[in-house]
């Protein structure tokens, strides 16, 4: 609760109530505390982590972009050496022509492999095209990976700036992620919108459900991340669920006054 000092500032209470049953009936005591000092380490902790996910999310890019630009771009010049190779050798017989084959498809598995897991870190395109693109390019990326149909909706205005866009964005690919790990689903709908002062992401899947109210089992850290992730730019997460009806991800994260 809030308490007014004798100067007129307002601070924060912690107020602990408690009763006694005596002869002459009940005893209430109430114990008030100043907790202005605990509440100010609290902003200041969450502030911390706030800054550290952001020093964080700027070095998954950095090196996402090192592996796209650098890595990837130096196997997929050495996979051209070795087509090169390959058909200017025809004296080495099958066996080499078939060792330069191997050689080019491993390149190629290679060169894939690390796009993807640049693309993992942080996808290039939220930072050069923005969040509704970045959106666009995970729905894609989801129904060619999983085979599952990924719908988005989304609002011309809600293309939002940093800490948001990355914010909203990892909640979505948190879902997605979850739900082709548990889901068991066929189709997926994104939606994303922007009113009332913030922004809302809403994810839901057709797939078999849990039941929501159960205690998650140890290690399970996917909806805990979710609200994590939430916390740190003071939104807030609702997952629902049934066995058998699916799951509902509503994400709200409030948006500064422009």
């Amino acid at each position: 609760i809030a308490g007014v000092r004798r100067s007129g500032e307002e601070f924060p209470i912690e107020a602990s109530i408690s009763q006694l049953e005596t002869e002459d009936g009940k005893l209430y005591t109430v114990i008030l505390r100043d907790v202005t000092e605990r509440m100010r380490a609290q902003e200041d902790l969450a502030a911390f982590a706030t800054q550290a996910n952001n020093i964080r999310e700027q070095e998954k890019g950095r090196v996402a972009r090192e592996l796209h630009d650098d890595l990837a771009q130096a196997l997929s010049a050495a996979k051209i050496d070795a087509a090169w190779l390959k058909d200017n050798h025809p004296a080495g017989g099958a066996a080499v022509q078939a060792k330069f084959g191997d050689m080019i498809r491993m390149l190629d598995g290679a060169v894939t492999s690390t796009r993807r897991i640049a693309a993992d870190l942080r996808p290039l395109i939220l930072d050069d095209l923005g969040f509704l693109a970045a959106l666009e390019w995970l729905a894609r990326s989801f129904e060619q990976r999983h085979g599952v149909q990924c719908v988005l909706e989304a609002d011309a205005g809600a293309d939002v700036p940093e800490p948001f866009a990355t914010a909203a964005f990892r909640m979505a690919q948190e879902s997605l992620s979850n739900i082709a790990k548990h889901a068991r689903a066929t189709h997926v709908h994104v939606t994303v919108s922007r009113s009332g002062g913030a922004l809302h992401v809403r994810v839901v899947d057709d797939g078999v459900g849990f039941d929501s109210a159960a205690p998650r089992k140890a290690g399970s850290l996917g909806l805990a991340g979710l609200r994590e992730r939430a916390r740190l730019v003071k939104g807030t997460v609702v997952v629902t669920s049934a066995p058998g009806e699916g799951t509902t991800m509503d994400a709200s994260i409030p948006l500064p006054r422009l």
